[in-house]
């Protein structure tokens, strides 16, 4: 065929005439291939591979040759048949139709003006089209990019293909409008899709050729419409019965589903056309991607069913591996009808294009073509939601030279499968916020859901002027109840005197908040009161201190009522006071924060303190008081008040805290919100004042005397080392009613000492016990302390719980007055040797300088340390700043390692001290029955006769030299080999760095969008420079009552941790209502969860606790039927019939379920 430029071109979405270079108006010569491809043309990855495995040496023997050509032949495809399909059963169900246009081969000496006109006809060689059809290598449909090599070298000699098209980018007609003489040898085809349409017109030889070529492509297309109706008819057929449809809301009668889906396929137009099951599709990234401009690529992806565009990310900017995030268009619905979905030619078609503002020629929006992976419908439909990688097939060979290789080529990444009545939903409120927004930059859609703003009271938010009055018949001072009276006894608690405020704020809570995410098990905290709080409004003229309190742990925040113009607040039990949080990890903390309300600026930090409790025990009652502080960083902190907090914890065991510890390390949370003010509240409640991407001297200076502070350490060492040797005696027994300490210590050092002199072979295990005795004595030296709040459990006492499976050993934590006096004594004891240690230094220090003369006799300072002021009337020193921002992150990350350090060695961390220790001690004795000389011999033995001896020439000879040599005809077969072998290797490597950067990026997507923009980080360990720790005359635990009034959950608040892929699912939240009756029962993990308790406590009377399954179906029915319970109270609850079914099906074989 002849083929002149095109004749039509669309611009602005209309086709408008387009006027060719004069002299090319006849063309130039093409040839038309029109092709039938399916399955069997595609090559196997195990065929690619052995095909690659080529013979090293350099001449290659008879018998060789002929593997390696048996070899290739795997590689080619089976010929082409010249007789195209002319039935249905000849056009298989995965055949697809190719459309090739092929061009001349340049030659060299070929004129300059004739390479350019060659490339103005039916498009550029280096550019594919919006309509062009590029086969998949990685797709099962398509023949991969090495096929194509071999596809177009068996072309006709002198011809090689210029571009290809598929049955929707390339339609043709015959020309009416052509003058009588070329009428019956042209066609005019349309090819691209919108909006990159053009026309064309094709120049037939001979009459003959033309119909013959009409003849074919029409054929085809009606074989491809009949197996259409075919694969409609199936699917009907397989759906005659179908369930309620979760494409509508209305219900459908059986009957009448039934009867439309078991309807022949016609070609009437009034024929009921029934929706496929909806599919969920994201495209999730690109890897490897081809280099468009001059050093990258601003790629976008386009989704297309035919003709028809149906999506488009974002366009990500200078990158060859972008990530596509739900604010970028990731995610979307695709819910066809039948017909649609099924006429087309290859299902979906997801084309990867590099954005271009102005391409070459000035035409704005011709974007380059990157690739494209085409996915059938039967492949569509049968997807789970796993990530799987596309190899991208590009059109250029140009750009193809360029960005493909062996192990790094172009690949899209994409997850499918069928959507859920929540993914539905979900992508349904997200289009429409986008929608109404214009952008997708809406952030905190779901933030009401998981955040618990601070509460006002009922309905006001102004502070009430009068705060309390005198009765004049008993002379009693009343004051008014805040933050508001007990809406169950409203006159009662209006006024109260202020003993009858203590004693009513200390009663139980009767409204809880429930949240979080965890399933390890329930923490129950209440925040009681506040004293001796600073004013933070004086001088203002607005009363005093409105105080609230925010709380964070692990992926939840809550807030508690603010209690206006009071400096020892009390939160009253009906109040927003009462949180009970899901655990995810025993070692999280509670990290807690005072605040002063204000509504126009931002809330003004008062304190913050972190409430460790891995060394609590569970089923105890604790009431704590803690020391509030200002500042994390500065060396002398004033306190500014206490806080007073009730805690219980409701763990299942010890033996399951440690089995966490072992499976993970404690969860890095993040928590999103959606505005500035209350980023800084949340990030003050993490972190304080420390920010280590803002430079500030102060915390510079603080972070260097910290550092400095670690030399406490060697008064503990110098005292170890003198208990060490000189047999002084720590371990106290008791004989005939006397107490002895006996040097325990000293003797293990000496046994152990004199058995390795004796055999060396027990280093290794007497490494791993030292481990151990190191553990063993600083938990000794921590309950060293008479304190009861600064101990901990004993490595005795919890092996013995992990033996049994219990709760950790109780402590008593009662203060007497002889405990008291141990405690001043000890205290003063540590504090004198503290000072001692530091004018040791000092003089140290001195002493280098010369000057110890002028110490001597020099009388102890009050110890205050002076406060390097660093504000300079606004003048920040930003000049310094590229140099000491670096220094202050250096020292903030050295400070923040040595604290998580020191937490796991002190045992501030027991679960983690205790695995430590416990591992070090197993490990040890199985150390000790190793044959460790033996191991070492024979492996040195091993490495010396293999790698010293004279065999090594022939390795030299026969490996390394040949493979070094320039020279060797093999060399490049050599490298490929190579390569070949590690590809495995670094495809897995590529593949898990590329994963671990979509679930980050995407996830931080989500969360943003879900949750706020605004990010706060949860501190994973105690990375804090102190350790807040109870009050012990303030402080108190008694045994939790079971005849406690019980919990009743008031309010729900969902955590921020996401889980799933694609859709996330908060928790389990995997069928309707098992989210809401889990939450509402308070059970963090599923198997604790008796679902006919919950059924019951959420108004179904119906149901008993006690009725096994069948019952409680049974009673549901006839409940209903009689009219006793209506069906909304049933259903709007949970659908009893699905959700039991579940629970029994999931967890058959647990014995409480």
């Amino acid at each position: 065929v002849r083929v002149p430029p095109p004749k039509k071109k669309m611009v602005g979405g209309k086709l408008v005439p387009f006027a060719p270079t004069l002299g090319i108006a006849r063309g130039f010569q093409r040839r038309l291939c029109i092709e039938v491809r399916g399955e069997d043309d595609s090559i196997p990855d195990e065929k690619v591979n052995s095909a690659w495995k080529l013979p090293t040496s350099k001449t290659l023997t008879a018998k060789q040759q002929q593997d390696q050509q048996e070899k290739l032949k795997l590689l080619l495809p089976k010929p082409p048949s010249d007789q195209l399909p002319h039935t249905l059963e000849d056009f298989e169900s995965e055949d697809y139709v190719l459309i090739r246009m092929l061009r001349p081969r340049r030659t060299r000496g070929l004129r300059k003006d004739k390479d350019v006109q060659d490339k103005t006809a039916l498009g550029k060689d280096d550019h594919a089209d919006e309509g062009d059809v590029m086969e998949d290598a990685g797709h099962e449909d398509s023949p991969s990019a090495e096929n194509n090599a071999v596809v177009t070298a068996m072309e006709e000699e002198g011809f090689i293909e210029n571009r290809k098209f598929d049955m929707d980018g390339f339609i043709e007609r015959e020309n009416p409008n052509l003058i009588p003489v070329h009428q019956k040898t042209t066609i005019e085809v349309t090819i691209g899709r919108v909006p990159n349409l053009e026309v064309y017109d094709v120049h037939f030889a001979h009459e003959d050729e033309m119909k013959e070529a009409l003849s074919t492509l029409r054929r085809l297309r009606y074989l491809q419409k009949e197996r259409a109706k075919k694969r409609l008819h199936e699917f009907r057929q397989q759906n005659k019965k179908p369930k309620q449809s979760f494409l509508t809301t209305s219900v459908m009668s059986s009957s009448r589903a039934q009867a439309e889906l078991a309807s022949e396929v016609t070609d009437s137009i009034g024929e009921v056309d029934e929706a496929i099951p909806a599919l969920l599709i994201e495209i999730v990234s690109a890897l490897n991607l081809p280099v468009a401009d001059l050093t990258s690529s601003d790629p976008y992806v386009e989704v297309w069913l035919g003709r028809t565009k149906l999506h488009r990310t974002s366009t990500i900017m200078n990158t060859l591996d972008p990530v596509y995030t739900m604010s970028q268009g990731s995610l979307f619905l695709f819910s066809p009808t039948a017909i649609q979905f099924f006429e087309a030619t290859h299902g979906l078609i997801f084309k990867v294009k590099d954005y271009d503002a102005v391409s070459v020629g000035g035409v704005v929006g011709a974007d380059d073509d990157l690739g494209q992976v085409a996915l059938s419908q039967r492949t569509l439909l049968n997807l789970k939601g796993q990530r799987i990688e596309y190899d991208l097939e590009q059109m250029s060979e140009k750009k193809m030279k360029m960005s493909v290789s062996y192990v790094n080529r172009p690949r899209l990444v994409l997850r499918v499968r069928r959507a859920t009545e929540q993914d539905i939903a979900f992508v349904k409120t997200m289009k429409k916020i986008q929608n109404m927004m214009g952008s997708n930059k809406k952030f905190g859609v779901y933030a009401k859901e998981a955040y618990l703003s601070p509460s006002h009271g009922l309905g006001t938010e102004l502070p009430l002027k009068r705060q309390s009055k005198k009765v004049k018949e008993t002379g009693e001072t009343l004051h008014r109840v805040k933050p508001f009276p007990d809406p169950d006894r409203p006159e009662e608690t209006k006024w109260m005197t202020k003993e009858k405020i203590e004693e009513e704020h200390l009663k139980p809570s009767t409204k809880w908040v429930e949240t979080g995410s965890g399933g390890a098990g329930r923490l129950y905290l209440e925040v009681l009161r506040c004293d001796g709080l600073p004013n933070m409004d004086a001088g203002m003229g607005l009363g005093k201190t409105d105080t609230f309190c925010a709380i964070i742990f692990e992926d939840a925040i809550v807030n508690t009522n603010v209690i206006y113009d009071e400096l020892s607040p009390r939160w009253m039990p009906w109040s927003q006071r009462a949180f009970c949080f899901h655990i995810e990890h025993p070692s999280s903390q509670v990290h807690l924060g005072v605040f002063d309300y204000d509504k126009l600026n931002k809330n003004d930090p008062i304190g913050r303190i972190s409430i460790d409790t891995s060394n609590l025990n569970a089923n105890m009652e604790y009431t704590m008081a803690f020391t509030i502080y200002s500042s994390v960083l500065d060396d002398i902190r004033p306190p500014v008040g206490t806080v007073t907090v009730r805690l219980r914890l409701d763990l299942q065991s010890f033996r399951n805290e440690v089995l966490a510890t072992v499976k993970s390390l404690a969860p890095e949370e993040y928590i999103n919100v959606t505005t500035k003010g209350r980023f800084d509240t949340a990030r003050f409640v993490t972190s304080g004042e420390e920010n280590l991407n803002n430079l500030d001297m102060d915390a510079i200076q603080s972070y260097a005397n910290e550092l400095q502070g670690y030399v406490e350490v060697l008064y503990y060492l110098e005292r170890s080392i003198k208990t060490l040797l000189l047999w002084r005696g720590h371990f106290p027994i008791e004989y005939q009613g006397e107490t002895y300490q006996l040097p325990l210590h000293s003797m293990i050092a000496f046994t152990m000492g004199v058995l390795l002199v004796e055999n060396f072979e027990r280093f290794p295990a007497f490494f791993l016990f030292s481990i151990a005795w190191f553990m063993l004595a600083t938990n000794e030296e921590r309950n060293r302390n008479p304190d009861p709040w600064h101990q901990c459990a004993s490595f005795s006492q919890m092996a013995l719980s992990l033996i049994l499976d219990g709760p950790k050993a109780k402590r008593d934590m009662r203060i007497n007055d002889d405990l008291r006096e141990r405690i001043k004594s000890y205290e003063a004891t540590k504090e004198k040797a503290k000072q001692r240690q530091l004018r040791r230094i000092e003089m140290t220090k001195r002493a280098m300088r010369g000057d110890i003369t002028d110490y001597v006799g020099e009388e102890d300072s009050d110890n205050e340390q002076v406060k390097v002021e660093t504000d300079t009337g606004g003048f920040q020193m930003n000049v310094l700043k590229p140099v000491l921002l670096p220094i202050q992150k250096g020292l903030g990350h050295a400070c923040v390692y040595l604290r998580v350090t020191k937490s796991v060695i002190v045992w501030d961390e027991p679960v983690y001290a205790f695995v430590i220790t416990l591992l070090s001690i197993l490990g040890g004795f199985q150390a000790l029955f190793l044959p460790w000389t033996f191991i070492v011999r024979n492996s040195l033995r091993v490495a010396v006769w293999a790698f010293l001896g004279p065999w090594m020439k022939l390795v030299d000879i026969h490996l390394v030299q040949q493979f070094e040599s320039e020279d060797d005809d093999n060399y490049v077969i050599q490298v490929l080999q190579w390569m070949q072998h590690h590809s495995r290797l670094l495809l897995f490597r590529d593949r898990t760095l590329m994963t671990y950067k979509e679930s980050v990026l995407k996830t931080r997507a989500m969360k943003r969008y879900m949750f706020g923009k605004f990010i706060v980080r949860v501190p994973q360990f105690k990375e804090f420079r102190y350790t807040d720790v109870p009050l012990s005359e303030l402080s108190t635990a008694v045994p939790y009552s079971r005849d406690a009034p019980p919990v009743v959950i008031s309010d729900h608040k969902h955590g921020q941790r996401l889980t799933g892929d694609m859709v996330p699912h908060w928790g389990d939240d995997d069928d309707d209502g098992l989210k809401t009756a889990k939450a509402r029962a308070g059970q963090g993990a599923l198997r604790r969860v008796n679902p006919l308790e919950i059924f019951h406590r959420e108004g179904a009377s119906i149901v008993e606790p006690d009725d096994d399954i069948a019952n409680a179906v049974g009673k549901t029915r006839n409940a209903v039927s009689k009219g006793t319970k209506p069906i909304e109270d049933v259903l709007n609850v949970v659908n009893p019939l699905r959700f039991l079914d579940k629970m029994k099906k999931n967890r058959n074989k647990d014995k409480d379920q």
